[in-house]
């Protein structure tokens, strides 16, 4: 008989209550007391049903309609029993017992080849560590020896361990420490279960033995590196027993459709992917991981002021949204809206109305459930939105109900406290409610003479994330089994560790991802209130306008991941060190390098220990060499920098520093150097005492290489390649600009990652990461001479290339580390110093010969050094690289210094290539969203802000519903005009106020960004300063600036002048890349005001044949054609009109007027233009002349027209 049950380093929690795992097709929820909708069930989109949740809502569903035919291959192979491919994404460390004994088994959660989800169980694993026998130890005896410090010893919580269930083994390896030609003897100890080696290791290393083996954290990463399985990528399963009923009961899952149990021999990584990509590619390449990304919305009575926390009983939790992808996908599989009140439908989402908080966290885990997500995404959710969750769902008492949906592993007994201590990462000593911690008769069966107190640090706490060496990250979450959670705000912080800003809306515009909805909490808060109050479709409407704002925000979180490939990066990085993909989120670089050094070793047959050396000898290391800076600053000659490529890790690679291959005693030294083994001497002061040691050189022979060169040799060749592959992509990029900035986005991340094991830190940071990192499991003495034999190497060939520079007549302006800042000798700047003492070229122009010239000596002399230090190294991993030129650069002191820099020769006039990034921004449309060109302002009535002024007064007269609240701010846009002319030809000078939109009414109508506005009025005034040197917009000599004698008002006038005439010229280039000429606009002026003449004319001719002379009245000394402009008030107007004519008037829209336009402007295309290109099609259309009358002019307006029509009528 087999069951399996969870296993902790501490004793499992006992539970007293029994939590059923509900249906979601048959459930009903909890009705609100008093609340006016009493519905037995859930809505679905407006449309109430029998189902707590649609039926539809399946992980399996989404699968099917998005299967491609794999999965008919799939059940193929598994009627077959194939080898079936599968994606670890989560893990859990269990038990399973066999006839009531505990055997270790480690469960994996992750999706197959078709998306659907499985759990694989993966048996026979051993579970032991090492213990190292003393050279003059008799192996028997010592076995005798541990055999009774286990059977009489405890542990530091006076624990024993079940001697009956130990094995012991003798093994024999090479230890990490010293260099050993032959293989020493251990003791293996076997357990069945990692509580039992944890037992076992402390009591044995309370006697001061020596351990190997000895990992004290999680297990499976000591299992993935020694049996090489992958955590985090296609592994293939065979030999399997597969969904059926001999499985034990945790060995299923209730969101897993599938169910295996295989033994550790038979899981192996994919090495390469081309076998199984002919039977099920593409999906090999992007895998169906189900990602969830979710976001809440909260609110609080106790004022606008007051963030909402559960724990006020005034705050609750009213909206959850959750967005489903596959992992590489921005398109959403599902959008759903789970809410409390009434909410108005939208096609988009799934719309479920919960009634009330307790229904609403239970439809949560239901979709969890029904879902079964690989990975969940929210933004700031660990420290807001988990937080809030949990503790509101504990005070209702439903945390257990919702664990007991979500959780993969399906627990019998589920209890809130066990769920708090085990799952729950909160932090130390923060209860949820007030029972909770005083319940201490739950563990006195366990622990009856504990102190009650202690209780309190029982529970997990929030996860420490490292952003930087100096700052951490608090991650709190619900650790759900089958699901990783990931914080995207923690990736952005990791991306950009110096930002100083942390909002959604600032990283989706870095990105290029557009920007939040504009909804102002204000505004949320009131929706909800009268939502609250009544229900009315104005109210169901804002709740749907909040839903829109919160699927909105969840799918950001997708965005921003598939942007930085940060899911793919993370798995990269855990497939290299053998960790898992929660591990590559929570974890820093230093535990993902020991794990990948241990599987070298372990592949070398070489024991290690993961316990680090804490008794550590304190004393500063010496730093590295410095040559002081020329401090102040230098313009008369450009200083180029030689730089040394991750100068400590080279050094490790060619002396070969690693703990099995350093010599601590001179004899032993002495006789290895007699066999002709080629050594490296070691030696400094330490303490007031001279230390030595020795690493034997590797010749460059791989069977001779230590386990740090050889792990940092293999890295190097990834990123190598990597670079490599790149470059190859990188040419295409013309033609597959989109395909190559992913690829190349995904491989710079990648070789981020990589370069965070490989970083190669300055000074005090390299002390810091190279015993804290690399060697965490070596003791002090090996510590001290490999971190003093890289500093003094790290020393002596920074000298080695400063001595080889000085003596070819190069100057030295700074140095440190691992680098060497130079100048070039003087001898060969002479010819261009010639030529510019006689005046024959501008300063400008000898600047950029001396960087030239600096430039192309610099090439070769890197190529020089690193052939010195080849001869001198006898190796070619020491290398220097040339990055840049600086000048003019100021040093002011020790790593304090600043230049501009020059990277490559310039092909281009910096005029050519402002010209180029303009006529990409026009030309290029496709890379602008709308959303980029969101601006946002105030309206307060009292400020003569004339922009904002204007835009409310015409709003006022089209949109007065739009119009915000005195003090609030409203979003806009400056979209294409539809009107450039008035009606007799005249170019209007339209204002901002003028041109400006409401966000939401330009999209709605459609309205394109008049993308040169902005340029002209952002970008060209700053561009104009990169140009205005050139001589085109300089002064002519006979210019009367020129003769200024003052030279500061000269430099001004003469500044002012070139800013004028290039702003002129760019402004005129960026108008003549989207098609407009002044040539253009000047005809289409002549062209409008012909039309109009032509039309007044004839306007007058068929007045005069209908009304007679009379017509006169209509243009004359008091009243003018020309007054009926479109941009003319018309209170003056009319009121003169209605004295002086009251029986005569016409006002049709001027059609008369616009249809001799319209012919004009057909006969003439080439005088003005297509209308598509000109963009006026504004004067063709009918438009009322006068828009703007008042109610009274209106009234008058419609009695002259009554009069006119009677008269002629009567014609």
């Amino acid at each position: 008989m087999m069951s399996t049950q969870p296993e902790h380093s501490t004793p499992i929690v006992p539970t007293s209550s029994n939590v059923p795992i509900v249906d979601n097709q048959n459930f009903e929820p909890e009705i609100e007391e008093g609340s006016s909708k009493h519905c037995s069930a859930i809505e679905n989109s407006g449309v109430f049903g029998k189902d707590y949740l649609p039926t539809h809502l399946s992980r399996n569903d989404i699968d099917a309609k998005n299967d491609e035919r794999v999965s008919e291959n799939l059940e193929d192979a598994l009627h077959n029993h194939q080898n079936i491919p599968f994606m670890p994404i989560d893990i859990e460390e269990t038990n399973e017992y066999i006839n009531q004994n505990p055997y270790y088994v480690l469960r994996l959660y992750g999706p197959l080849i078709n998306g659907q989800k499985a759990v694989v169980t993966i048996t026979g694993i051993k579970v032991f560590f090492d213990i190292c026998i003393l050279d003059n130890e008799d192996i028997n005896s010592f076995e005798t020896k541990v055999k009774d410090i286990l059977t009489n010893e405890k542990d530091n919580e006076k624990r024993s361990v079940e001697v009956g269930k130990i094995r012991i083994e003798h093994v024999k390896a090479f230890p990490i420490r010293g260099c050993h030609s032959e293989k020493k003897s251990y003791l293996r100890i076997f357990t069945t279960t990692t509580f039992q080696r944890k037992t076992a290791l402390e009591i044995i290393r309370k006697e001061n033995l020596e351990t190997a083996s000895d990992d004290i954290g999680a297990y499976y990463r000591k299992v993935a590196r020694e049996y090489r399985i992958p955590l985090s990528g296609w592994g293939v399963m065979g030999n399997y027993e597969y969904n059926n009923s001999r499985l034990p009961y945790n060995g299923h899952s209730p969101l897993c459709s599938h169910a295996f149990y295989v033994s550790i021999e038979n899981f192996k990584a994919v090495d390469d992917l081309s076998e199984l990509c002919k039977i099920y590619s593409p999906v090999i390449i992007r895998d169906r991981a189900l990602v969830l990304a979710w976001d809440i919305e909260t609110h609080s009575t106790r004022g606008l002021e007051h963030v909402p926390y559960a724990r006020y009983k005034e705050d609750n939790v009213f909206m959850i949204c959750i967005t489903v992808h596959w992992k590489d996908d921005l398109k959403p599989l599902k959008q759903i809206c789970l809410v409390d009140f009434e909410s108005a439908q939208d096609p988009n989402w799934i719309t479920i109305v919960c009634g009330n908080e307790t229904n609403l966290l239970k439809a949560f885990a239901l979709c969890w459930r029904a879902l079964a997500p690989d990975i969940e995404l929210m933004y700031n959710g660990s420290k807001y939105d988990w937080p809030f969750v949990i503790e509101r769902a504990t005070q209702l008492k439903v945390l257990d109900w919702m664990f007991a949906q979500m959780s993969g592993n399906p627990r019998r007994n589920i209890m809130i406290d066990g769920i708090l201590r085990w799952n729950y990462y909160g932090g130390v000593g923060e209860p949820f409610y007030k029972d909770f911690f005083h319940k201490e008769q739950t563990w006195a069966k366990f622990s009856r003479k504990e102190d009650k107190n202690s209780k309190k640090i029982k529970n997990r706490e929030g996860v420490e994330i490292k952003i930087t060496p100096e700052k951490n990250f608090k991650s709190t979450f619900l650790k759900v089994p089958g699901c990783v959670s990931i914080d995207v705000l923690v990736c952005c912080k990791k991306l950009y560790p110096k930002s100083e800003k942390n909002s959604l809306n600032y990283f989706l515009e870095m990105h290029g991802l557009g920007s939040k909805i504009d909804l102002p909490i204000k505004n949320m808060r009131k929706f909800y209130m009268q939502s609250k109050k009544n229900t009315t479709s104005e109210a169901a409407e804002n709740i749907r306008k909040i839903a829109e704002y919160c699927i909105k925000d969840a799918l950001s979180c997708q965005k921003l991941i598939v942007k930085r490939n940060v899911i793919n990066d993370y798995r990269e990085v855990a497939s290299i060190t053998y960790v898992s993909l929660f591990d590559s989120h929570y974890y820093a670089g230093g535990m993902k390098v020991c794990n990948l050094l241990g599987a070298e070793a372990w592949k070398r047959d070489i024991l290690i220990t993961m316990i680090p050396y804490k008794e550590v000898e304190s004393e500063k290391y010496p730093g590295a060499h410095v040559f002081p800076p020329i401090k102040g600053l230098n313009n008369k000659r450009p200083v180029t920098g030689l730089d040394f490529a991750s100068l400590y890790l080279s050094i490790i690679m060619t002396y070969n520093f690693s703990p099995e291959k350093i010599i601590l005693e001179e004899k032993e030294a002495n006789i290895l150097q007699q066999k002709k083994i080629c050594l490296h001497k070691i030696e400094f002061l330490f303490n007031g005492r001279v230390l030595q040691a020795w690493s034997v050189l590797h010749e460059n022979k791989t069977d001779k290489k230590g386990l740090y060169p050889l792990v940092l040799e293999k890295l190097l060749d990834k990123r190598n390649k990597m670079k490599s592959d790149l470059a190859i992509l990188a040419k295409k990029k013309e033609h597959m600009e989109l395909v190559i900035g992913k690829i190349k986005e995904k491989g710079l991340s990648l070789m981020d990652s990589i370069d965070y094991i490989l970083k190669n830190e300055k000074e005090k940071e390299i002390h810091a990461d190279i015993a804290g990192t690399l060697i965490p499991f070596i003791n002090e003495t090996y510590e001290i001479f490999i971190i003093e034999g890289v500093t003094l190497m790290g020393q002596f060939n920074i000298k080695l290339v400063a001595e080889y520079v000085l003596k070819k007549g190069y100057g030295i302006q700074y140095g440190d580390t691992d680098s060497l800042y130079l100048t070039y000798p003087e001898d060969n700047y002479k010819k261009c110093d010639l030529v510019y003492r006689n005046n024959s070229i501008s300063t400008l122009e000898y600047w950029t010969e001396m960087v030239n010239i600096t430039m192309k000596v610099m090439e070769k002399l890197r190529n020089e050094v690193n052939t010195y230090l080849k001869i001198k190294s006898r190796s070619t991993y020491l290398k220097m690289a040339y990055e840049e030129v600086l000048f003019p650069v100021v040093f002011t002191g020790k790593k304090k210094y600043f230049g501009i820099p020059h990277e490559n020769k310039d092909n281009q006039s910096l005029h050519k290539i402002v010209e180029d990034v303009l006529r990409d921004a026009v030309t290029n449309s496709k890379q602008w969203e709308f959303d980029q060109f969101i601006q946002t302002d105030m309206w307060k009535p009292n400020v003569q802000n004339l922009t904002v002024q204007r835009f409310i007064e015409r709003m006022r007269k089209t949109y007065k519903d739009k119009i915000p609240e005195p003090g609030d701010r409203f979003s806009y846009v400056i979209p294409k005009t539809d009107i450039d002319f008035d009606l007799s030809g005249k170019k209007l000078n339209l204002t901002k106020g003028d041109r400006i939109e409401f966000v939401d009414v330009a999209k709605e109508l459609k309205k394109d960004i008049n993308l040169s506005y902005y340029l002209q009025n952002k970008i060209i005034g700053l561009c104009a300063r990169f140009i205005n040197y050139d001589d085109r917009y300089q002064p002519p000599l006979s210019d009367k600036i020129r003769q200024l004698k003052d030279s500061d008002k000269k430099y001004k006038q003469i500044d002012k002048y070139s800013q004028k005439k290039a702003k002129k010229w760019l402004e005129e280039y960026v108008d003549s890349l989207s098609g407009i000429s002044p040539k253009m606009m000047l005809n289409c002026g002549f062209a409008y005001k012909r039309a109009y003449k032509n039309a007044i004319k004839t306007a007058q001719s068929i007045l005069h044949q209908k009304i007679g002379n009379t017509y006169e009245i209509f243009h004359g000394e008091w009243l003018n054609f020309e007054d009926f402009k479109a941009t003319n008030t018309v209170e003056r107007l009319w009121e003169k009109f209605v004295e002086y004519a009251r029986a005569y008037t016409e006002n049709d829209n001027l059609l008369i007027i616009y249809h001799m336009r319209y012919k004009e402007h057909i006969t003439i295309p080439d005088k003005i233009g297509q209308p598509e290109t000109m963009r006026k099609n504004e004067m063709i259309t009918e438009q009322p002349t006068l828009s703007h009358i008042s109610k009274t002019d209106q009234l008058a307006l419609e009695s002259f027209l009554n009069t006119w029509n009677k008269a002629v009528s009567s014609l």
